[in-house]
């Protein structure tokens, strides 16, 4: 029986989930297109991680409305699902909107980390 889940993301733009994942601190496992879970099975992947300390792994396959996150989190043992996630998403919006204004022009002239993990950015915009 399988145990492994997917989990549906805003995520679309490859090269800035790979980004995500590096800034989060976790390797992607080259040219590996299968997750591992329980008793050895396996799910199919665009792209898996490698979690420190554990012995499953995290996939993330693409699909038309954005990646999914690929897991048997009944493996995890002392990872947090839920905080992965929300790490994930934060990470990945915080790149897109500095990305996207400096695209626009902006520079990141200051980032502030709230205790309760918000970011602030101060923007600067240099007139031609």
């Amino acid at each position: 029986m399988s145990h492994f889940s997917k989990i549906k993301t805003k995520i679309v733009d490859k090269a800035l989930l790979l980004e995500t994942i590096e800034a989060l601190g976790y390797t992607v496992i080259p040219d590996r297109k299968l997750v591992k879970g329980f008793k050895g099975e396996e799910s199919k992947a665009d792209i898996c991680i490698s979690i420190p300390h554990e012995s499953y792994e995290i996939g993330f396959s693409a699909s038309k409305n954005g990646y999914q996150i690929i897991a048997d989190w009944w493996g995890f043992r002392k990872f947090d699902q839920q905080l992965f996630h929300d790490q994930l998403i934060q990470k990945y919006a915080h790149l897109a909107a500095v990305k996207k204004l400096t695209e626009q022009g902006f520079v990141v002239a200051k980032e502030i980390i709230n205790e309760n993990g918000e970011i602030q950015l101060v923007l600067r915009r240099v007139n031609p």
